[in-house]
């Protein structure tokens, strides 16, 4: 089998481990687990992809978002201010 060509986007995947939990009643990490071998067996690059527990207690969003979100707070406080 070559290399993965496929690609998924964070939500899928977090979407995936959250049907998983859901429907087969699995742990949150057996429930990644599950899910990055079937994506891999399916020829799908994880390349970018965090491969956690998003739900709660786990992840709570992308470190991009959350750096994203504290700059536009910093913006918005800095009004009036070069940035």
């Amino acid at each position: 089998m070559g290399a993965p060509t496929k690609k998924i986007s964070q939500e899928t995947f977090d979407e995936a481990v959250k049907e998983n939990i859901d429907e087969f009643d699995m742990e949150p990490d057996e429930a990644v687990q599950s899910a990055i071998e079937e994506f891999e067996a399916q020829g799908v690059s994880l390349e970018g992809i965090l491969k956690d527990y998003a739900g709660e207690g786990g992840r709570a969003e992308h470190p991009v978002l959350g750096a994203v979100k504290a700059l536009d707070q910093a913006l918005e406080g800095g009004e009036g201010h070069d940035v």
